[in-house]
């Protein structure tokens, strides 16, 4: 973003007031609450230009995910772990042939 005024290109934005220092714009509205808003103030450190922007957020939809395949995600992450911790070949080989002969039933 450039400045409108002076065309520098020294501009920060910060997410406020109710935001933490440093929190990013996702971050504000992800975690928003319907009818509350956000407010971005832009500043140029060049000339001082400053603008306030507010997003309003009108509605809040929350889906949740199919519980037997976050289950099943959860548990090939800690599989793939395990597997990772082992050293011995041998045992991987064991390992391996033993998922496919579970897949291939």
């Amino acid at each position: 973003m450039d400045c409108p005024d002076c065309g520098s290109t020294k501009i920060t934005s910060e997410v406020g007031p109710e935001q933490a220092t440093g929190t990013n714009l996702e971050t504000a509205i992800f975690s928003a609450d319907e009818g509350s808003s956000v407010q971005v103030v832009h500043q140029c450190w060049n000339c001082g230009w400053e603008e306030t922007r507010t997003v309003t957020v009108d509605e809040v939809t929350v889906k949740h995910g199919d519980k037997e395949v976050i289950e099943h995600s959860r548990l090939v992450s800690q599989l793939i772990a395990a597997a990772q911790s082992i050293e011995d070949t041998d045992k991987l080989e064991r390992l391996l042939d033993d998922a496919q002969t579970e897949a291939e039933s």
